[in-house]
């Protein structure tokens, strides 16, 4: 009996979160002081993107480069002609429904594994495996339910070392590849067209070589100053705001609207597609959505490296 009720809770449950619910609405998170609160990645018409150049040119990581996009507000204001409603008031958006639009953060695993445990990173390797073929399964794309998605170029960052933690080891190196090839194809659920940013021929090679088939725009290598892989998502945006703004030399970039912006480790999930358009349309290209990003906490991690340990002496 008690099993009966336990599965009747669990399709009630399954069933409930099948029903198409009522939009919950976005609130308008607090970006003053941290960026840790934040996914280094954010939907953002073409537009708002340009005017943001200025405060984009100033920063000097990627977690600054997606703070001055989202504090670049003022500037928008001050440069726009179109009258707004409150002129100290943030254009960034999240929604309330932490589903309705969110991130993965896979790098949020790997960075608190330590780097002579081949072993976890080997299992999360294959686990990733998996992920890759469900996200390449064309019956999840969602490219056609809102014409705006096909107006969207979707821009992703690669790089095979991490932007925040120095891992020098081969295989933490390696599992960076399945992390950007489920971004990838998470993005390309939504958004078909996509430019990859490298920076370098090498770099390039890597995914060539990992992914030869990659269904993808462009992968272009982009030049950056001192050698330092911080200043690539700069160095990428501010060359695609450059290309914006040169549109007989790029006739391609003259047909999207929209700009979706990711790190190559986060795979994304788009729940409320129409209304997330909105909230941008709504605001006269005004507002910047940003996802809720998923990290993995240290006790799942500790429970990971037990269960796995476990596993491996059996």
């Amino acid at each position: 009996m008690l099993w009966f009720l336990l599965l009747l809770y669990l399709a009630k449950c399954l069933a409930a979160m099948q029903e198409e619910t009522e939009f919950s609405g976005v609130f308008r998170p607090d970006i003053s002081s941290s960026a840790n609160d934040f996914s280094a990645a954010w939907l953002v018409s073409k537009e708002r993107l340009i005017i943001s150049a200025p405060k984009i040119k100033l920063a000097h990581s990627m977690a600054a480069t997606s703070l001055a996009l989202l504090r670049s507000y003022n500037d928008f204001y001050l440069t726009s002609s179109t009258p707004h409603p409150t002129t100290n008031l943030s254009t960034s958006l999240m929604t309330r429904d932490f589903f309705d639009f969110f991130v993965e953060h896979l790098s949020s695993t790997s960075n608190q594994t330590p780097d002579s445990n081949i072993k976890i990173i080997k299992e999360y390797y294959n686990k990733l495996q998996s992920n890759i073929k469900l996200l390449r399964d064309e019956k999840y794309y969602q490219q056609h339910i809102d014409v705006r998605l096909q107006q969207t170029v979707a821009i992703i960052i690669f790089s095979s070392v991490a932007f925040s933690i120095n891992h020098s080891l081969q295989h933490q190196m390696d599992i960076r590849l399945p992390f950007f090839v489920a971004t990838f194809f998470s993005t390309y659920r939504y958004f078909k067209n996509i430019i990859v940013y490298v920076s370098s021929k090498e770099e390039k090679q890597r995914l060539l070589i990992y992914y030869p088939n990659l269904p993808v725009l462009e992968i272009r290598i982009q030049s950056i100053p001192d050698n330092k892989l911080v200043y690539l998502p700069r160095e990428a945006l501010l060359n695609l705001i450059q290309r914006f703004q040169n549109i007989p030399d790029n006739p391609l970039l003259s047909t999207f609207k929209y700009v979706y912006f990711t790190e190559g480790d986060q795979i994304v999930h788009m729940r409320r597609i129409k209304e997330l358009y909105n909230m941008i349309d709504i605001a006269l290209d005004w507002n910047v959505v940003v996802p809720h990003r998923m990290n993995v906490s240290t006790l799942f991690y500790y429970y990971l490296c037990t269960l796995i340990s476990h596993s491996f002496d059996m």
